[in-house]
């Protein structure tokens, strides 16, 4: 069992890196440098990093959902008596939670409205928007701003109750 659980945990971890390192990288850093420099910028770099990015973080989700469940049922042998009866059930939680709250709204929120303004973008290439479109991309691009902000609170929030999970 302890070498499943090392596994489990190194899974858990890396994969947890990856997925939230990425949420941060992107919200923090790529998108405000890539608003700067403009459309005509922005619409082929995230066409080019959207097809690869979204499916290795749909994959590194998963894999963290199914660490983090198989890890918490094993060291409270699946009783969820036990499990609330600690600090640490209740922080594995609350990160359980944001963790659920920041899929829904990475893939059900960001992910579609970026897919959108990509689409967007690369169907005005080598002419000026239309008044139309330019609404459109500049409500899209809102959208994808303000959802990935929450989702850079949620990322945080996951952090301190996997971080304190062993303290309280």
């Amino acid at each position: 069992m302890d070498n499943w659980l090392i596994i489990l945990r190194i899974l858990h971890i890396v994969f947890g890196v990856l997925l939230i390192g990425n949420v941060l990288f992107m919200t923090l850093f790529l998108q405000h440098r890539l608003k700067k420099l403009g459309p005509a910028v922005m619409m082929p770099v995230m066409s080019a990093i959207l097809p690869v990015v979204t499916p290795a973080q749909i994959a590194s989700y998963a894999v963290i959902l199914g660490s983090g469940t198989a890890i918490a049922l094993i060291l409270r042998h699946a009783s969820l008596g036990t499990f609330f009866a600690s600090g640490w059930g209740w922080a594995i939680l609350i990160g359980f939670v944001a963790f659920v709250a920041a899929g829904i709204v990475g893939f059900g929120i960001v992910t579609p409205a970026g897919m959108r303004l990509t689409k967007l973008g690369g169907s005005i290439k080598g002419r000026p928007p239309t008044p139309e479109e330019g609404a459109r991309m500049q409500a899209l691009g809102a959208r994808v701003t303000k959802w990935s902000r929450v989702n850079v609170g949620l990322a945080l929030v996951i952090l301190g109750a996997m971080a304190s999970a062993r303290f309280v």
